[in-house]
């Protein structure tokens, strides 16, 4: 995971990830890439509109309150039994629109990834899809671009990120290469560059940390589901 890498050194870094400055061979990034699968959002089964209505009357407490309204039909209490019927359909209709938003959100989230990245393998610079970057790729940074992976950044000339789609602040983040000491909250971890996040001015360079649900992104997409 991205945070125990900004308060570690370089070198540390490479040696957790089994990784050097000219990058992974190919043999050893299609072996990770098979091993841990490709960098990339994983979003349930989607479910018809239909399902996701019929799946709010699982809800056991919702059940209960389902058959107290059955019974307060047949006893002639009828305020009682509209009232639970309100409170069921608002239920319903509540738990509904939650969980559809929530597969909308996840849909985002995935149409946000970047599609390529240029990356360092065998010690040549190569563009890649960005679903086959595995830990310890060594990837370049560059003005316009989608980040592709959660980073930490080796080298950096003027870097700057867009990163108000992870933290919410809309000023560009200044990056720097430099390691970081204690507890750094993800807003000012400025040696990393998150998924899914742009660069907005300079150039870079780093070592992936995580990829696909285990980046910051990915994480949000499981709390989302």
């Amino acid at each position: 995971m991205s945070l125990l890498y900004f308060d570690e050194s370089l070198s540390a870094v490479y040696t957790n990830l089994g990784s050097q400055e000219q990058g992974l061979s190919s043999i050893e990034a299609s072996a990770r890439l098979k091993k841990f699968g490709p960098n990339e959002i994983h979003q349930k089964k989607k479910s018809a509109a239909l399902k996701i209505l019929l799946n709010q009357f699982k809800n056991f407490l919702l059940l209960i309150l389902i058959i107290a309204a059955v019974v307060s039909l047949f006893v002639g209490e009828w305020y009682d039994f509209i009232g639970i019927i309100a409170i069921v359909t608002l239920t319903v209709i509540l738990g509904f629109v939650q969980e559809y938003r929530a597969e909308k959100s996840v849909e985002a989230l995935e149409k946000i990834s970047a599609p390529y990245a240029i990356v360092v393998r065998d010690g040549i610079e190569k563009r890649v899809p960005a679903r086959e970057l595995v830990s310890g790729d060594i990837v370049i940074l560059e003005e316009g671009s989608i980040v592709p992976a959660d980073i930490r950044l080796i080298f950096e000339s003027s870097l700057k990120s867009d990163e108000s789609a992870l933290t919410g602040e809309s000023i560009q983040t200044k990056k720097s290469a430099l390691q970081l000491k204690g507890i750094v909250h993800i807003a000012d971890q400025s040696n990393m560059c998150f998924s899914s996040t742009i660069i907005s001015y300079g150039k870079g360079k780093g070592i992936v940390v995580a990829t696909g649900m285990q980046t910051e992104f990915g994480k949000i997409a499981q709390t989302i589901q």
